[in-house]
């Protein structure tokens, strides 16, 4: 009989820094947050999400940045640079 394959529970731990910039690790080891959360979030409300150390959101931007001009959106799927559509760009 086939075992099931069990996924593995990361445990997760927030570093809050002096300026209350919040980073998430995994087994504080590495920049990792799911269930799509940002893993990084800074305190004037810029984001980013990183799975395992590398840009990841399959559901919108993993960078989003504040500035004075407004949002600015990179998308990644596992570290790669993707457009809005999750196609690669090279």
């Amino acid at each position: 009989m086939a075992r099931k394959h069990r996924p593995v529970k990361l445990k997760s731990k927030c570093k809050v820094e002096n300026d209350g910039t919040e980073r998430w690790f995994s087994d504080g080891e590495y920049l990792h947050r799911s269930n799509g959360l940002p893993a990084i979030l800074y305190p004037d409300g810029s984001e980013f999400y990183l799975e395992n150390n590398q840009y990841h959101r399959e559901n919108g931007p993993a960078i989003v940045v504040r500035t004075h001009n407004g949002l600015v959106k990179d998308y990644y799927l596992r570290g790669q640079e993707v457009n809005e559509n999750g196609e690669a760009i090279f």
